[in-house]
């Protein structure tokens, strides 16, 4: 990838979280960012999200990407044990001024 071509600064940009549940774990999770001479591509790994619990932001030169997972019990029985619960999933990333948020 070429200098002139190159989409994302490289470091991720730092974002505090305010959840209203304490309990609520908050992951950033992982990103893998693919570049053509047309367009680019963020693949992110959000395990229990749905698509419309998905909020995708551009703004001030920064693509946030929120998520949250809903973990749901059995639908016949009693959770004796719960270790996977909520997770909010939240990832930052600086834009290039090359790339423009409309497009």
């Amino acid at each position: 990838m070429t200098q002139e071509a190159q989409v994302l600064d490289r470091q991720d940009v730092a974002t505090e979280v305010a959840t209203p549940e304490p309990w609520l774990a908050v992951v950033a999770p992982p990103v893998d960012v693919t570049e053509t001479k047309d367009a680019i591509q963020v693949t992110v790994d959000l395990p229990g999200v749905e698509e419309q619990a998905l909020d995708i932001d551009v703004e001030n030169g920064v693509l946030t990407l929120t998520g949250r997972a809903r973990v749901d019990g059995p639908p016949n029985g009693e959770r004796v044990l719960g270790e996977f619960d909520a997770v909010l999933y939240k990832r930052a990333l600086r834009l290039s001024d090359r790339l423009s948020a409309e497009n």
